[in-house]
């Protein structure tokens, strides 16, 4: 198997008429001399074996380019043993940001569906919490949430976006 990469793609001119491997220009016949990228460069990438569409590669692909951040707050969480504050069971629903509701009483777990079509999942925290809701970006209610065993049920349509409000747990 032979892969070819394109780390960069620096040109001299826009189009030009004068090529053998075309009839005629692409385009404009313009002089593009900022275009040649010159000076030293730094490239990053991976190769993510897989089977079938690029979907059962998006979360591995994700995570490379766009690994999730942690930044200081106030408060404290529990994690598991394998260090997870949420768990997905679909590969097609990619969480995208975690954080504490702006009111201040509870945990918004934002994931979306990476597919073109509708995907079941389900998704949990490890956090002990009260009651869910599925929330707008704004975090106003949607509606309750359904918990089950303490993991919620999530149906989303294609690139939908769902928020989910894990509510803190009424302390006795």
């Amino acid at each position: 198997m032979t892969l070819a990469l394109t780390l960069l793609r620096c040109v001299g001119w826009l189009s030009r008429p004068d090529l053998s491997v075309r009839m005629g220009p692409a385009g404009p016949t313009l002089e593009t001399p900022g275009a040649q990228c010159l000076g030293g460069h730094v490239f990053e990438y991976a190769i993510v074996p897989h089977e079938g569409g690029w979907q059962n590669a998006f979360i591995e692909a994700h995570r490379f380019a766009r690994p999730m951040r942690a930044v200081p707050a106030s408060g404290s969480a529990v994690l598991t043993a394998a260090g997870s504050l949420v768990q997905v069971t679909s590969p097609r629903l990619v969480v995208s940001g975690i954080k504490a509701a702006e009111d201040g009483t509870g945990l918004v777990v934002r994931l979306y569906n990476i597919g073109d079509r509708s995907v079941r999942g389900k998704a949990r925290v490890s956090e002990p919490h009260g009651r869910v809701q599925c929330v707008n970006l704004n975090e106003e209610a949607i509606s309750e949430a359904t918990v089950e065993d303490g993991w919620v049920p999530i149906t989303t349509k294609r690139n939908e976006i769902v928020s989910l409000l894990f509510r803190k747990k009424a302390r006795r």
